[in-house]
C-alpha cells in the first residue's frame, strides 16, 4: 500500500520539524520550566524519529499511536534512572509535575485523545 507524503509522515513528527523545533531553539536553560521543556522535547524528538530511516510506503508501524508508544517507554526509562539514581526530588518536582504531563498534552492534541494520562498513570495533569 502506498500513501503520499502527507499521509505517511505522523502528525507528531511534521510537528517535531516545525513548530516543536522553533521553541526548542528559543529556550533558556535556567529555569526548571525550561530544563523541563527541553527533556520533554528530547524525549518526543527521540521518539519521532525511530522510523524514519524505514521506507514511509512500507512502515505500518510509523504512526503516531506507535510513536506514543515509544515515548512512553522513554519516559519510563528516565523515570527509573531516576528512581535508582535517588534524584526522587527532581523526579517528582520537574519529570512527573512537567515532563510527564507536557509530552501527554502534545500527543492528546494529535491522537485527539483526551484520556491519555491514565495511560501514564499520572494524576497530576488536568
Amino acid at each position: 500500500m502506498s500513501f503520499s507524503p502527507e499521509q505517511a509522515t505522523p502528525m507528531i513528527r511534521t510537528w517535531v520539524l516545525t513548530e516543536g523545533d522553533k521553541l526548542a531553539a528559543g529556550v533558556q536553560e535556567d529555569t526548571l520550566n525550561d530544563v523541563a521543556f527541553l527533556l520533554s522535547w528530547r524525549i518526543i524528538r527521540e521518539s519521532s524519529h525511530v522510523f524514519i530511516a524505514d521506507d514511509p510506503d512500507n512502515n505500518e508501524y510509523d504512526t503516531d499511536l506507535s510513536i506514543f508508544e515509544l515515548c512512553c517507554y522513554y519516559i519510563f526509562q528516565v523515570d527509573v534512572w531516576l528512581l535508582t539514581a535517588k534524584q526522587e526530588q527532581f523526579r517528582e518536582k520537574v519529570f512527573r509535575r512537567l515532563v510527564m504531563p507536557y509530552c501527554v498534552s502534545i500527543f492528546s492534541k494529535f491522537l485527539k485523545n483526551d484520556s491519555l494520562n491514565d495511560v501514564l498513570g499520572n494524576s497530576t495533569v488536568s
